[in-house]
This record gives C-alpha cells, sequence and structure tokens, in this order.
C-alpha cells in the first residue's frame, strides 16, 4: 500500500516499519530476527506463567481469578522495565490485568499451548517494546488488547452467573465461540 494512502487512512503518525526490527538489548537486525527473538523469550516466559503457574491457579480458580491472582507477580517480575520502558508504563493499571487475561485466555482455548501464547507474546512485544511502537499502532495493540480482556472477563462473567458450567473443559469449549 502507498505510503500517502497509510497516511490517509491513519493519520500522520504512520509507523516506520524498519523501526519494528529495532529495540534497546539487540542488534540491528531486523524485523524478523526480533521477532523471533521475541517469540523465542515468549517461550520461556509463557512455559512459566501458562506452561506452569496458570495451571497451578486453575485447579482453585476460575479463569478469570486464576488471571487477576498472576497480576501482582507478573508486575514483580517485570518491574525494571516498567522504569525502562514506556511502552510498559504505558500499558497501565487496566493494560496489565488486560494483557494477563487475553494470555489466559488464548492459552486455555488453544488446548494449552504454550506455543501460541509466545507466538502471541512475541508478536504483542514487537508492536509494543522496539522503535517502532509509538503513537498508531502501540496504542492500537494496547487498546486491542484491553478490549479483548474485557469482553473475555465479561462473558466469563455473565456465564458464572447464568450457573454455567466453568470448569476447565466447558470454558476452553465455550471461550473458542467467542
Amino acid at each position: 500500500m502507498d505510503e500517502a494512502v497509510v497516511a490517509l487512512e491513519i493519520g500522520p503518525d504512520v509507523p516506520d516499519l524498519g523501526a519494528l526490527g529495532r529495540t534497546a538489548g539487540l542488534p540491528q537486525w531486523g524485523v524478523l530476527l526480533v521477532w523471533v527473538a521475541f517469540v523465542v523469550s515468549g517461550l520461556v516466559e509463557e512455559t512459566g506463567w501458562r506452561g506452569y503457574a496458570l495451571p497451578a491457579l486453575r485447579r482453585q480458580h476460575n479463569l478469570l481469578p486464576a488471571s487477576l491472582l498472576l497480576v501482582p507477580i507478573w508486575a514483580g517480575w517485570h518491574l525494571p522495565l516498567f522504569f525502562l520502558m514506556q511502552s510498559c508504563r504505558d500499558l497501565g493499571p487496566v493494560g496489565v490485568p488486560g494483557f494477563l487475561i487475553g494470555l489466559a485466555w488464548l492459552y486455555e482455548s488453544a488446548a494449552s499451548s504454550v506455543l501460541i501464547a509466545a507466538v502471541w507474546h512475541g508478536t504483542f512485544n514487537l508492536t509494543s517494546a522496539t522503535d517502532g511502537a509509538h503513537g498508531t499502532v502501540a496504542a492500537l495493540v494496547s487498546t486491542g488488547a484491553t478490549v479483548g480482556a474485557v469482553v473475555i472477563a465479561w462473558h466469563l462473567h455473565r456465564h458464572r452467573h447464568r450457573g454455567g458450567d466453568t470448569s476447565s473443559s466447558s470454558l476452553e469449549h465455550d471461550t473458542l465461540t467467542l
């Protein structure tokens, strides 16, 4: 698509796609290799968060409370990034739970696939933690993650109050239809 058309459609804040391949702490590898690095990093993180911690919490809690219980632990783990990266600060008190609820839903909806969660995590990082992560792109990605989590939370809340089954197998089937 012509850059002028993109500027007309999303305004003057046209993202520099090359900037998505630049991030602090990594050489200038380009978009694809930075994305792969983020996915690998996400795989390491998601093995702990979604592969271990979430299933342990799900043994005693429904999806929404289990996700929310991870928020202070996750925030503590990422605390240094909140001081170093504006994009982490931009998530704010709604975006962090939104990110975690969305990932928990995705993980369970994908038959507990850590790889799917890692790919989403890596893609989110590419569009929120690189030099190109500002303005329209970063705002759309963060807003999309937050709105998605609110919709999921509302759906789960509504389902629970109608007396629906909130077991893991029921949620896995139910959330696939969102």
